[in-house]
């Protein structure tokens, strides 16, 4: 019975993963519905994309599958085109027409339906920022309750907002508007107008004035933020507004109010893309666009820090290349925080010999400026020494390594907590007296045995179990005190992890000093050890360990200073250690020597195996009936994909699933389960975007799941469920939503247990067949447990696995997901243990 269900089992995983690996485009195109291909040869040409940034996603008409734009690509009739967060697209089509998209923004291109139709192409704009700029011919464009016909030469700013709002701007020419529920009404707007359009139907309008002015240049609309921090940006305007309104595709609109005359505001905004207009009660300025991007961090290859630089050479600076960045700019300054520049250069490449003016201590650092003058924030700043003269360069030798004693550790470790004029007592003496209380303290224990012993007449065949166990008690302490003893008198009983290095270099003339840096890097940025050395040598006393990178300069006591040596990269677990130290192996602990006045207690030795009959005796819990009760919450990740035939609709989402608990309460003996019930609640939360649904905003669902195991057979368990669903149900244009079904149907689980270390402990198959009329529901999971902690009275597991389900209404309409989950498990009651394993772990 076990392999027909597991082979059914498995070949509804397999269905679900090609269906998963299709749809992450990982088998041919030609295995999904619609081949791309043959769209490609039915659609009319009708653009190509000119440009695009960051994540760009196309789809042909009539396909499920979003594919990922390219520049240059060619554009068909019924094609979509989706930008996602920090993206954008420049469109050009047919007629000289140019669309750019921004980030978050979706629109379909649809051609005239006669081919020689003096219509123009139609533009179906879903959602967020677009602006058209017109030449030859005309567009209409389409929203959800709006239609737009913009004139020849004309420039229109698009943009939703997060009511369902449309904002447009025209910049030049005219455009003419129209509610679908009024079409004949055609209301005509020429430039130098800004709209508000509702979605009852009502228009707002102001004039676009001059008054208001931003205080930027044309290519200033770039600003730049840390990766960790927000950027602090500052508006400035001409003009006398009452606010500011800030919009995002990310973060929605907002209003700034401005008080009295001030001509500058201060917004800490993340990474993003926005729009800013300065407006008062009947007029506002042209829209200020700008972006926040997040900054690319940037290493500088040379000169290193504190490096020593002769001025009257020229010395190569280099740093890490950016990709977007059109030039470089190298700053010098005498201050950290880069107040006053020293001087200052400009380079094409990530590389520039200079000659630095300055003499003395100096800070350096390099900006990144981008195609629109944008610099990026790179707080990087390397200290340097100018010099006119210096002290030659010394040679490095080489590294000698020394195990360092755990007495020397120790007396290192007192001499940091003790004064200097307190001298620390020597080990011996410290070895004597640790003797003398360990003497004083074995006797003692001795004594008292003895004592005990003759005052009772116990002998050893007629000893109990409570005096077997408190004499074992009291050798254990003797042999213990023993131990810790004689480890006093081993001076070096484990392998210490300290060393010490000497780093030996060559003498250099005019030198009174050296200093020798150590660093884990080899910019240097990164110093383990910094220290100055009068000899041509010096001692580090250090536990680590791996590759290190060090250099050596020289110094004069009258100001002139060494250009340091060329760094040495070294592998200090490569080093042999020279100097042997002789270790103290520990001494075994022996049995105590009998003498005439003095009795030796041996430990009782009791049997390890016992016999079966002895064994039921001794654990009379092994028939015992027991309970536990289960609680686990698990983290999800998945993808719900599906399509309904009779309307049309088609879904694909992913989401998280935040929050899965799962209660259960299970009934047992070691040989036998009772039964076994559990309940679990799910609450998810699905995104469409790269679905087919073009207005499809977020979905949250919640199902509970109630099974009940009642027949066993061997590790299977069979039962029945209840189910409280959620199934798709199209609510209007390209949107979807999810109505409750209850379904009742049958159970099925498996637990496989393995041995191994180095597997979980179980493994968890369930399935679940249920159903509603003609809803058909096929659903399981497979589910890994590893033992994190138990005790008699608790379990703690980590639980890893996946979950998988497929569904059909009436064989017509279909959709499937699948997540991956781990969670964590506690198990509260008794758990007795079988006979098996009791006898495992006596042996």
């Amino acid at each position: 019975m076990d392999k027909p269900l597991i082979s059914f089992l498995s070949f509804l995983l397999l269905i679900e993963l090609a269906v998963l690996f299709a749809d992450l485009g990982f088998l041919p195109a030609h295995l999904l519905p619609n081949s791309i291909r043959s769209l490609k040869q039915q659609n009319q040409k009708i653009g190509h994309i000119s440009f695009l940034k960051n994540k760009v996603r196309k789809k042909l008409d009539q396909s499920i599958v979003w594919t990922e734009g390219k520049a240059q690509e060619e554009l068909y009739n019924q094609d979509s085109v989706l930008t996602l967060k920090d993206s954008s697209a420049k469109i050009k089509l047919d007629g000289n027409i140019q669309i750019k998209l921004y980030e978050n923004t979706l629109i379909v291109i649809k051609a005239p339906e006669q081919k020689h139709s003096e219509e123009g192409l139609k533009i179906q704009f879903a959602k967020g920022n677009l602006r058209s700029r017109l030449r030859d011919k005309k567009i209409a464009l389409e929203a959800e309750t709006w239609s737009f016909n913009p004139s020849e030469n004309s420039d229109i700013s698009f943009r939703s907002t997060a009511d369902k709002k449309l904002e447009i701007e025209v910049n030049q020419g005219s455009i003419q508007i129209a509610n679908k529920e009024s079409p004949e009404k055609i209301i005509e707007f020429t430039e130098g107008k800004s709209l508000s359009l509702g979605n009852t139907g009502a228009i707002q309008s102001k004039s676009i004035t001059s008054e208001f002015r931003w205080d930027y240049k044309e290519q200033q609309t770039r600003f730049y933020s840390s990766a960790e921090e927000n950027s602090e940006i500052q508006l400035k305007w001409q003009g006398s507004p009452t606010k500011i309104t800030l919009y995002s595709n990310s973060t929605g609109s907002k209003d700034y109010f401005i008080e009295g005359e001030r001509k500058n505001m201060k917004l800490t905004l993340p990474p993003g893309h926005y729009f800013a207009k300065l407006e008062d009660e009947k007029k506002v300025s042209k829209t200020f666009e700008f972006e926040v991007l997040a900054a690319q961090y940037f290493s500088y290859y040379s000169p290193f820090p504190r490096d020593r630089i002769l001025n009257q050479n020229e010395h190569l600076f280099s740093w890490e290349k950016i990709p977007n960045a059109s030039k470089y700019k190298i700053e010098f300054s005498r201050n950290k925080n880069f107040e006053n520049l020293a001087e200052s250069y400009v380079s094409d490449e990530n590389i520039k010999k200079l000659k630095v003016q300055n003499n003395g201590p100096l800070y350096w650092r390099v900006l990144a400026i981008d195609e629109k003058g944008g610099s990026y924030p790179n707080n990087l700043k390397f200290p340097i020494y100018s010099i006119s003269e210096a002290l030659a360069a010394p040679n490095l030798k080489g590294i000698q390594k020394s195990r360092i004693p755990a007495s020397k550790q120790k007396s290192n470790e007192l001499q940091k907590q003790k004064p200097s004029n307190l001298k620390p007592k020597k080990n011996k003496a410290t070895d004597k007296i640790m003797k003398k209380d360990f003497e004083k303290t074995n006797s003692h224990y001795k004594e008292k045995t003895n004592k005990y012993l003759e005052r009772e007449e116990i002998s050893k065949n007629t000893l109990v179990e409570n005096t077997k166990t408190l004499l074992q008690a009291i050798l254990d302490i003797v042999f213990i005190n023993q131990a810790k003893a004689e480890e006093f008198t081993a001076v070096d009983k484990e392998t210490p992890k300290k060393y010490e290095y000497k780093f030996e270099w060559s003498k250099v003339d005019g030198a009174d000093f050296y200093i020798i840096e150590i660093s884990k890097s080899p910019n240097f940025q990164d110093l383990l050890f910094e220290d100055q050395s009068n000899e041509t040598s010096i001692h580090w006393e250090s536990e680590h360990t791996g590759k290190v990178f060090w250099r050596v300069s020289a110094g004069a006591y009258n100001g002139i200073m060494g250009v340091f040596s060329e760094a040495m990269e070294v592998n200090l677990s490569e080093i042999e250690v020279h100097k042997k130290v002789v270790q103290i192996k520990k001494t075994e602990i022996k049995a105590p020597i009998k003498s005439e006045n003095e009795k030796v207690v041996k430990p009782p030795q009791i049997p390890l195996i016992a016999s079966k009959k002895q064994k039921e005796e001794i654990d009379p819990q092994l028939t015992k009936i027991s309970s536990h009760f289960s609680i686990a919450y698990f983290l999800s990740y998945g993808k719900a994909k599906g399509f309904l035939l009779e309307e049309n609709a088609r879904y694909n989402f992913t989401g998280v699933k935040p929050f899965e608990i799962e209660m259960q309460y299970t009934k047992k003996s070691a040989l036998k389960k009772y039964y076994s019930s559990s309940l679990s609640y799910h609450r998810s939360e699905w995104k469409a975007e790269t679905s087919s649904l073009s207005f499809q905003e977020k979905i949250k669902e919640e199902q509970i799941f109630w099974d009940h195991y009642f027949f066993f057979a061997g590790s299977w368990s069979f039962g029945i469920n209840l189910q409280k669903r959620e199934f798709p149900l199209r609510t209007g244009n390209e949107t979807i939503d999810f109505s409750s079904k209850y379904l009742s149907g049958l159970s099925f689980q498996n637990e496989f247990k393995f041995n191994k270390a180095s597997l979980p402990e179980i493994l968890v198959a369930q399935s679940r067949l249920s159903a509603n009329g003609e809803i058909i529901d096929i659903s399981g999971k497979f589910l890994a447990k590893w033992k994190l902690k138990t005790s008699q009275k608790y379990q703690i597991h980590f639980d890893a696995g996946m979950q998988y389900n497929l569904r059909s209404t009436n064989a017509k309409d279909f959709s499937h997901y699948t997540e991956v989950q781990i969670g964590l498990s506690i198990d509260w009651g008794s758990f007795p243990k079988s006979q098996d394993t009791k006898q495992n772990e006596r042996q």
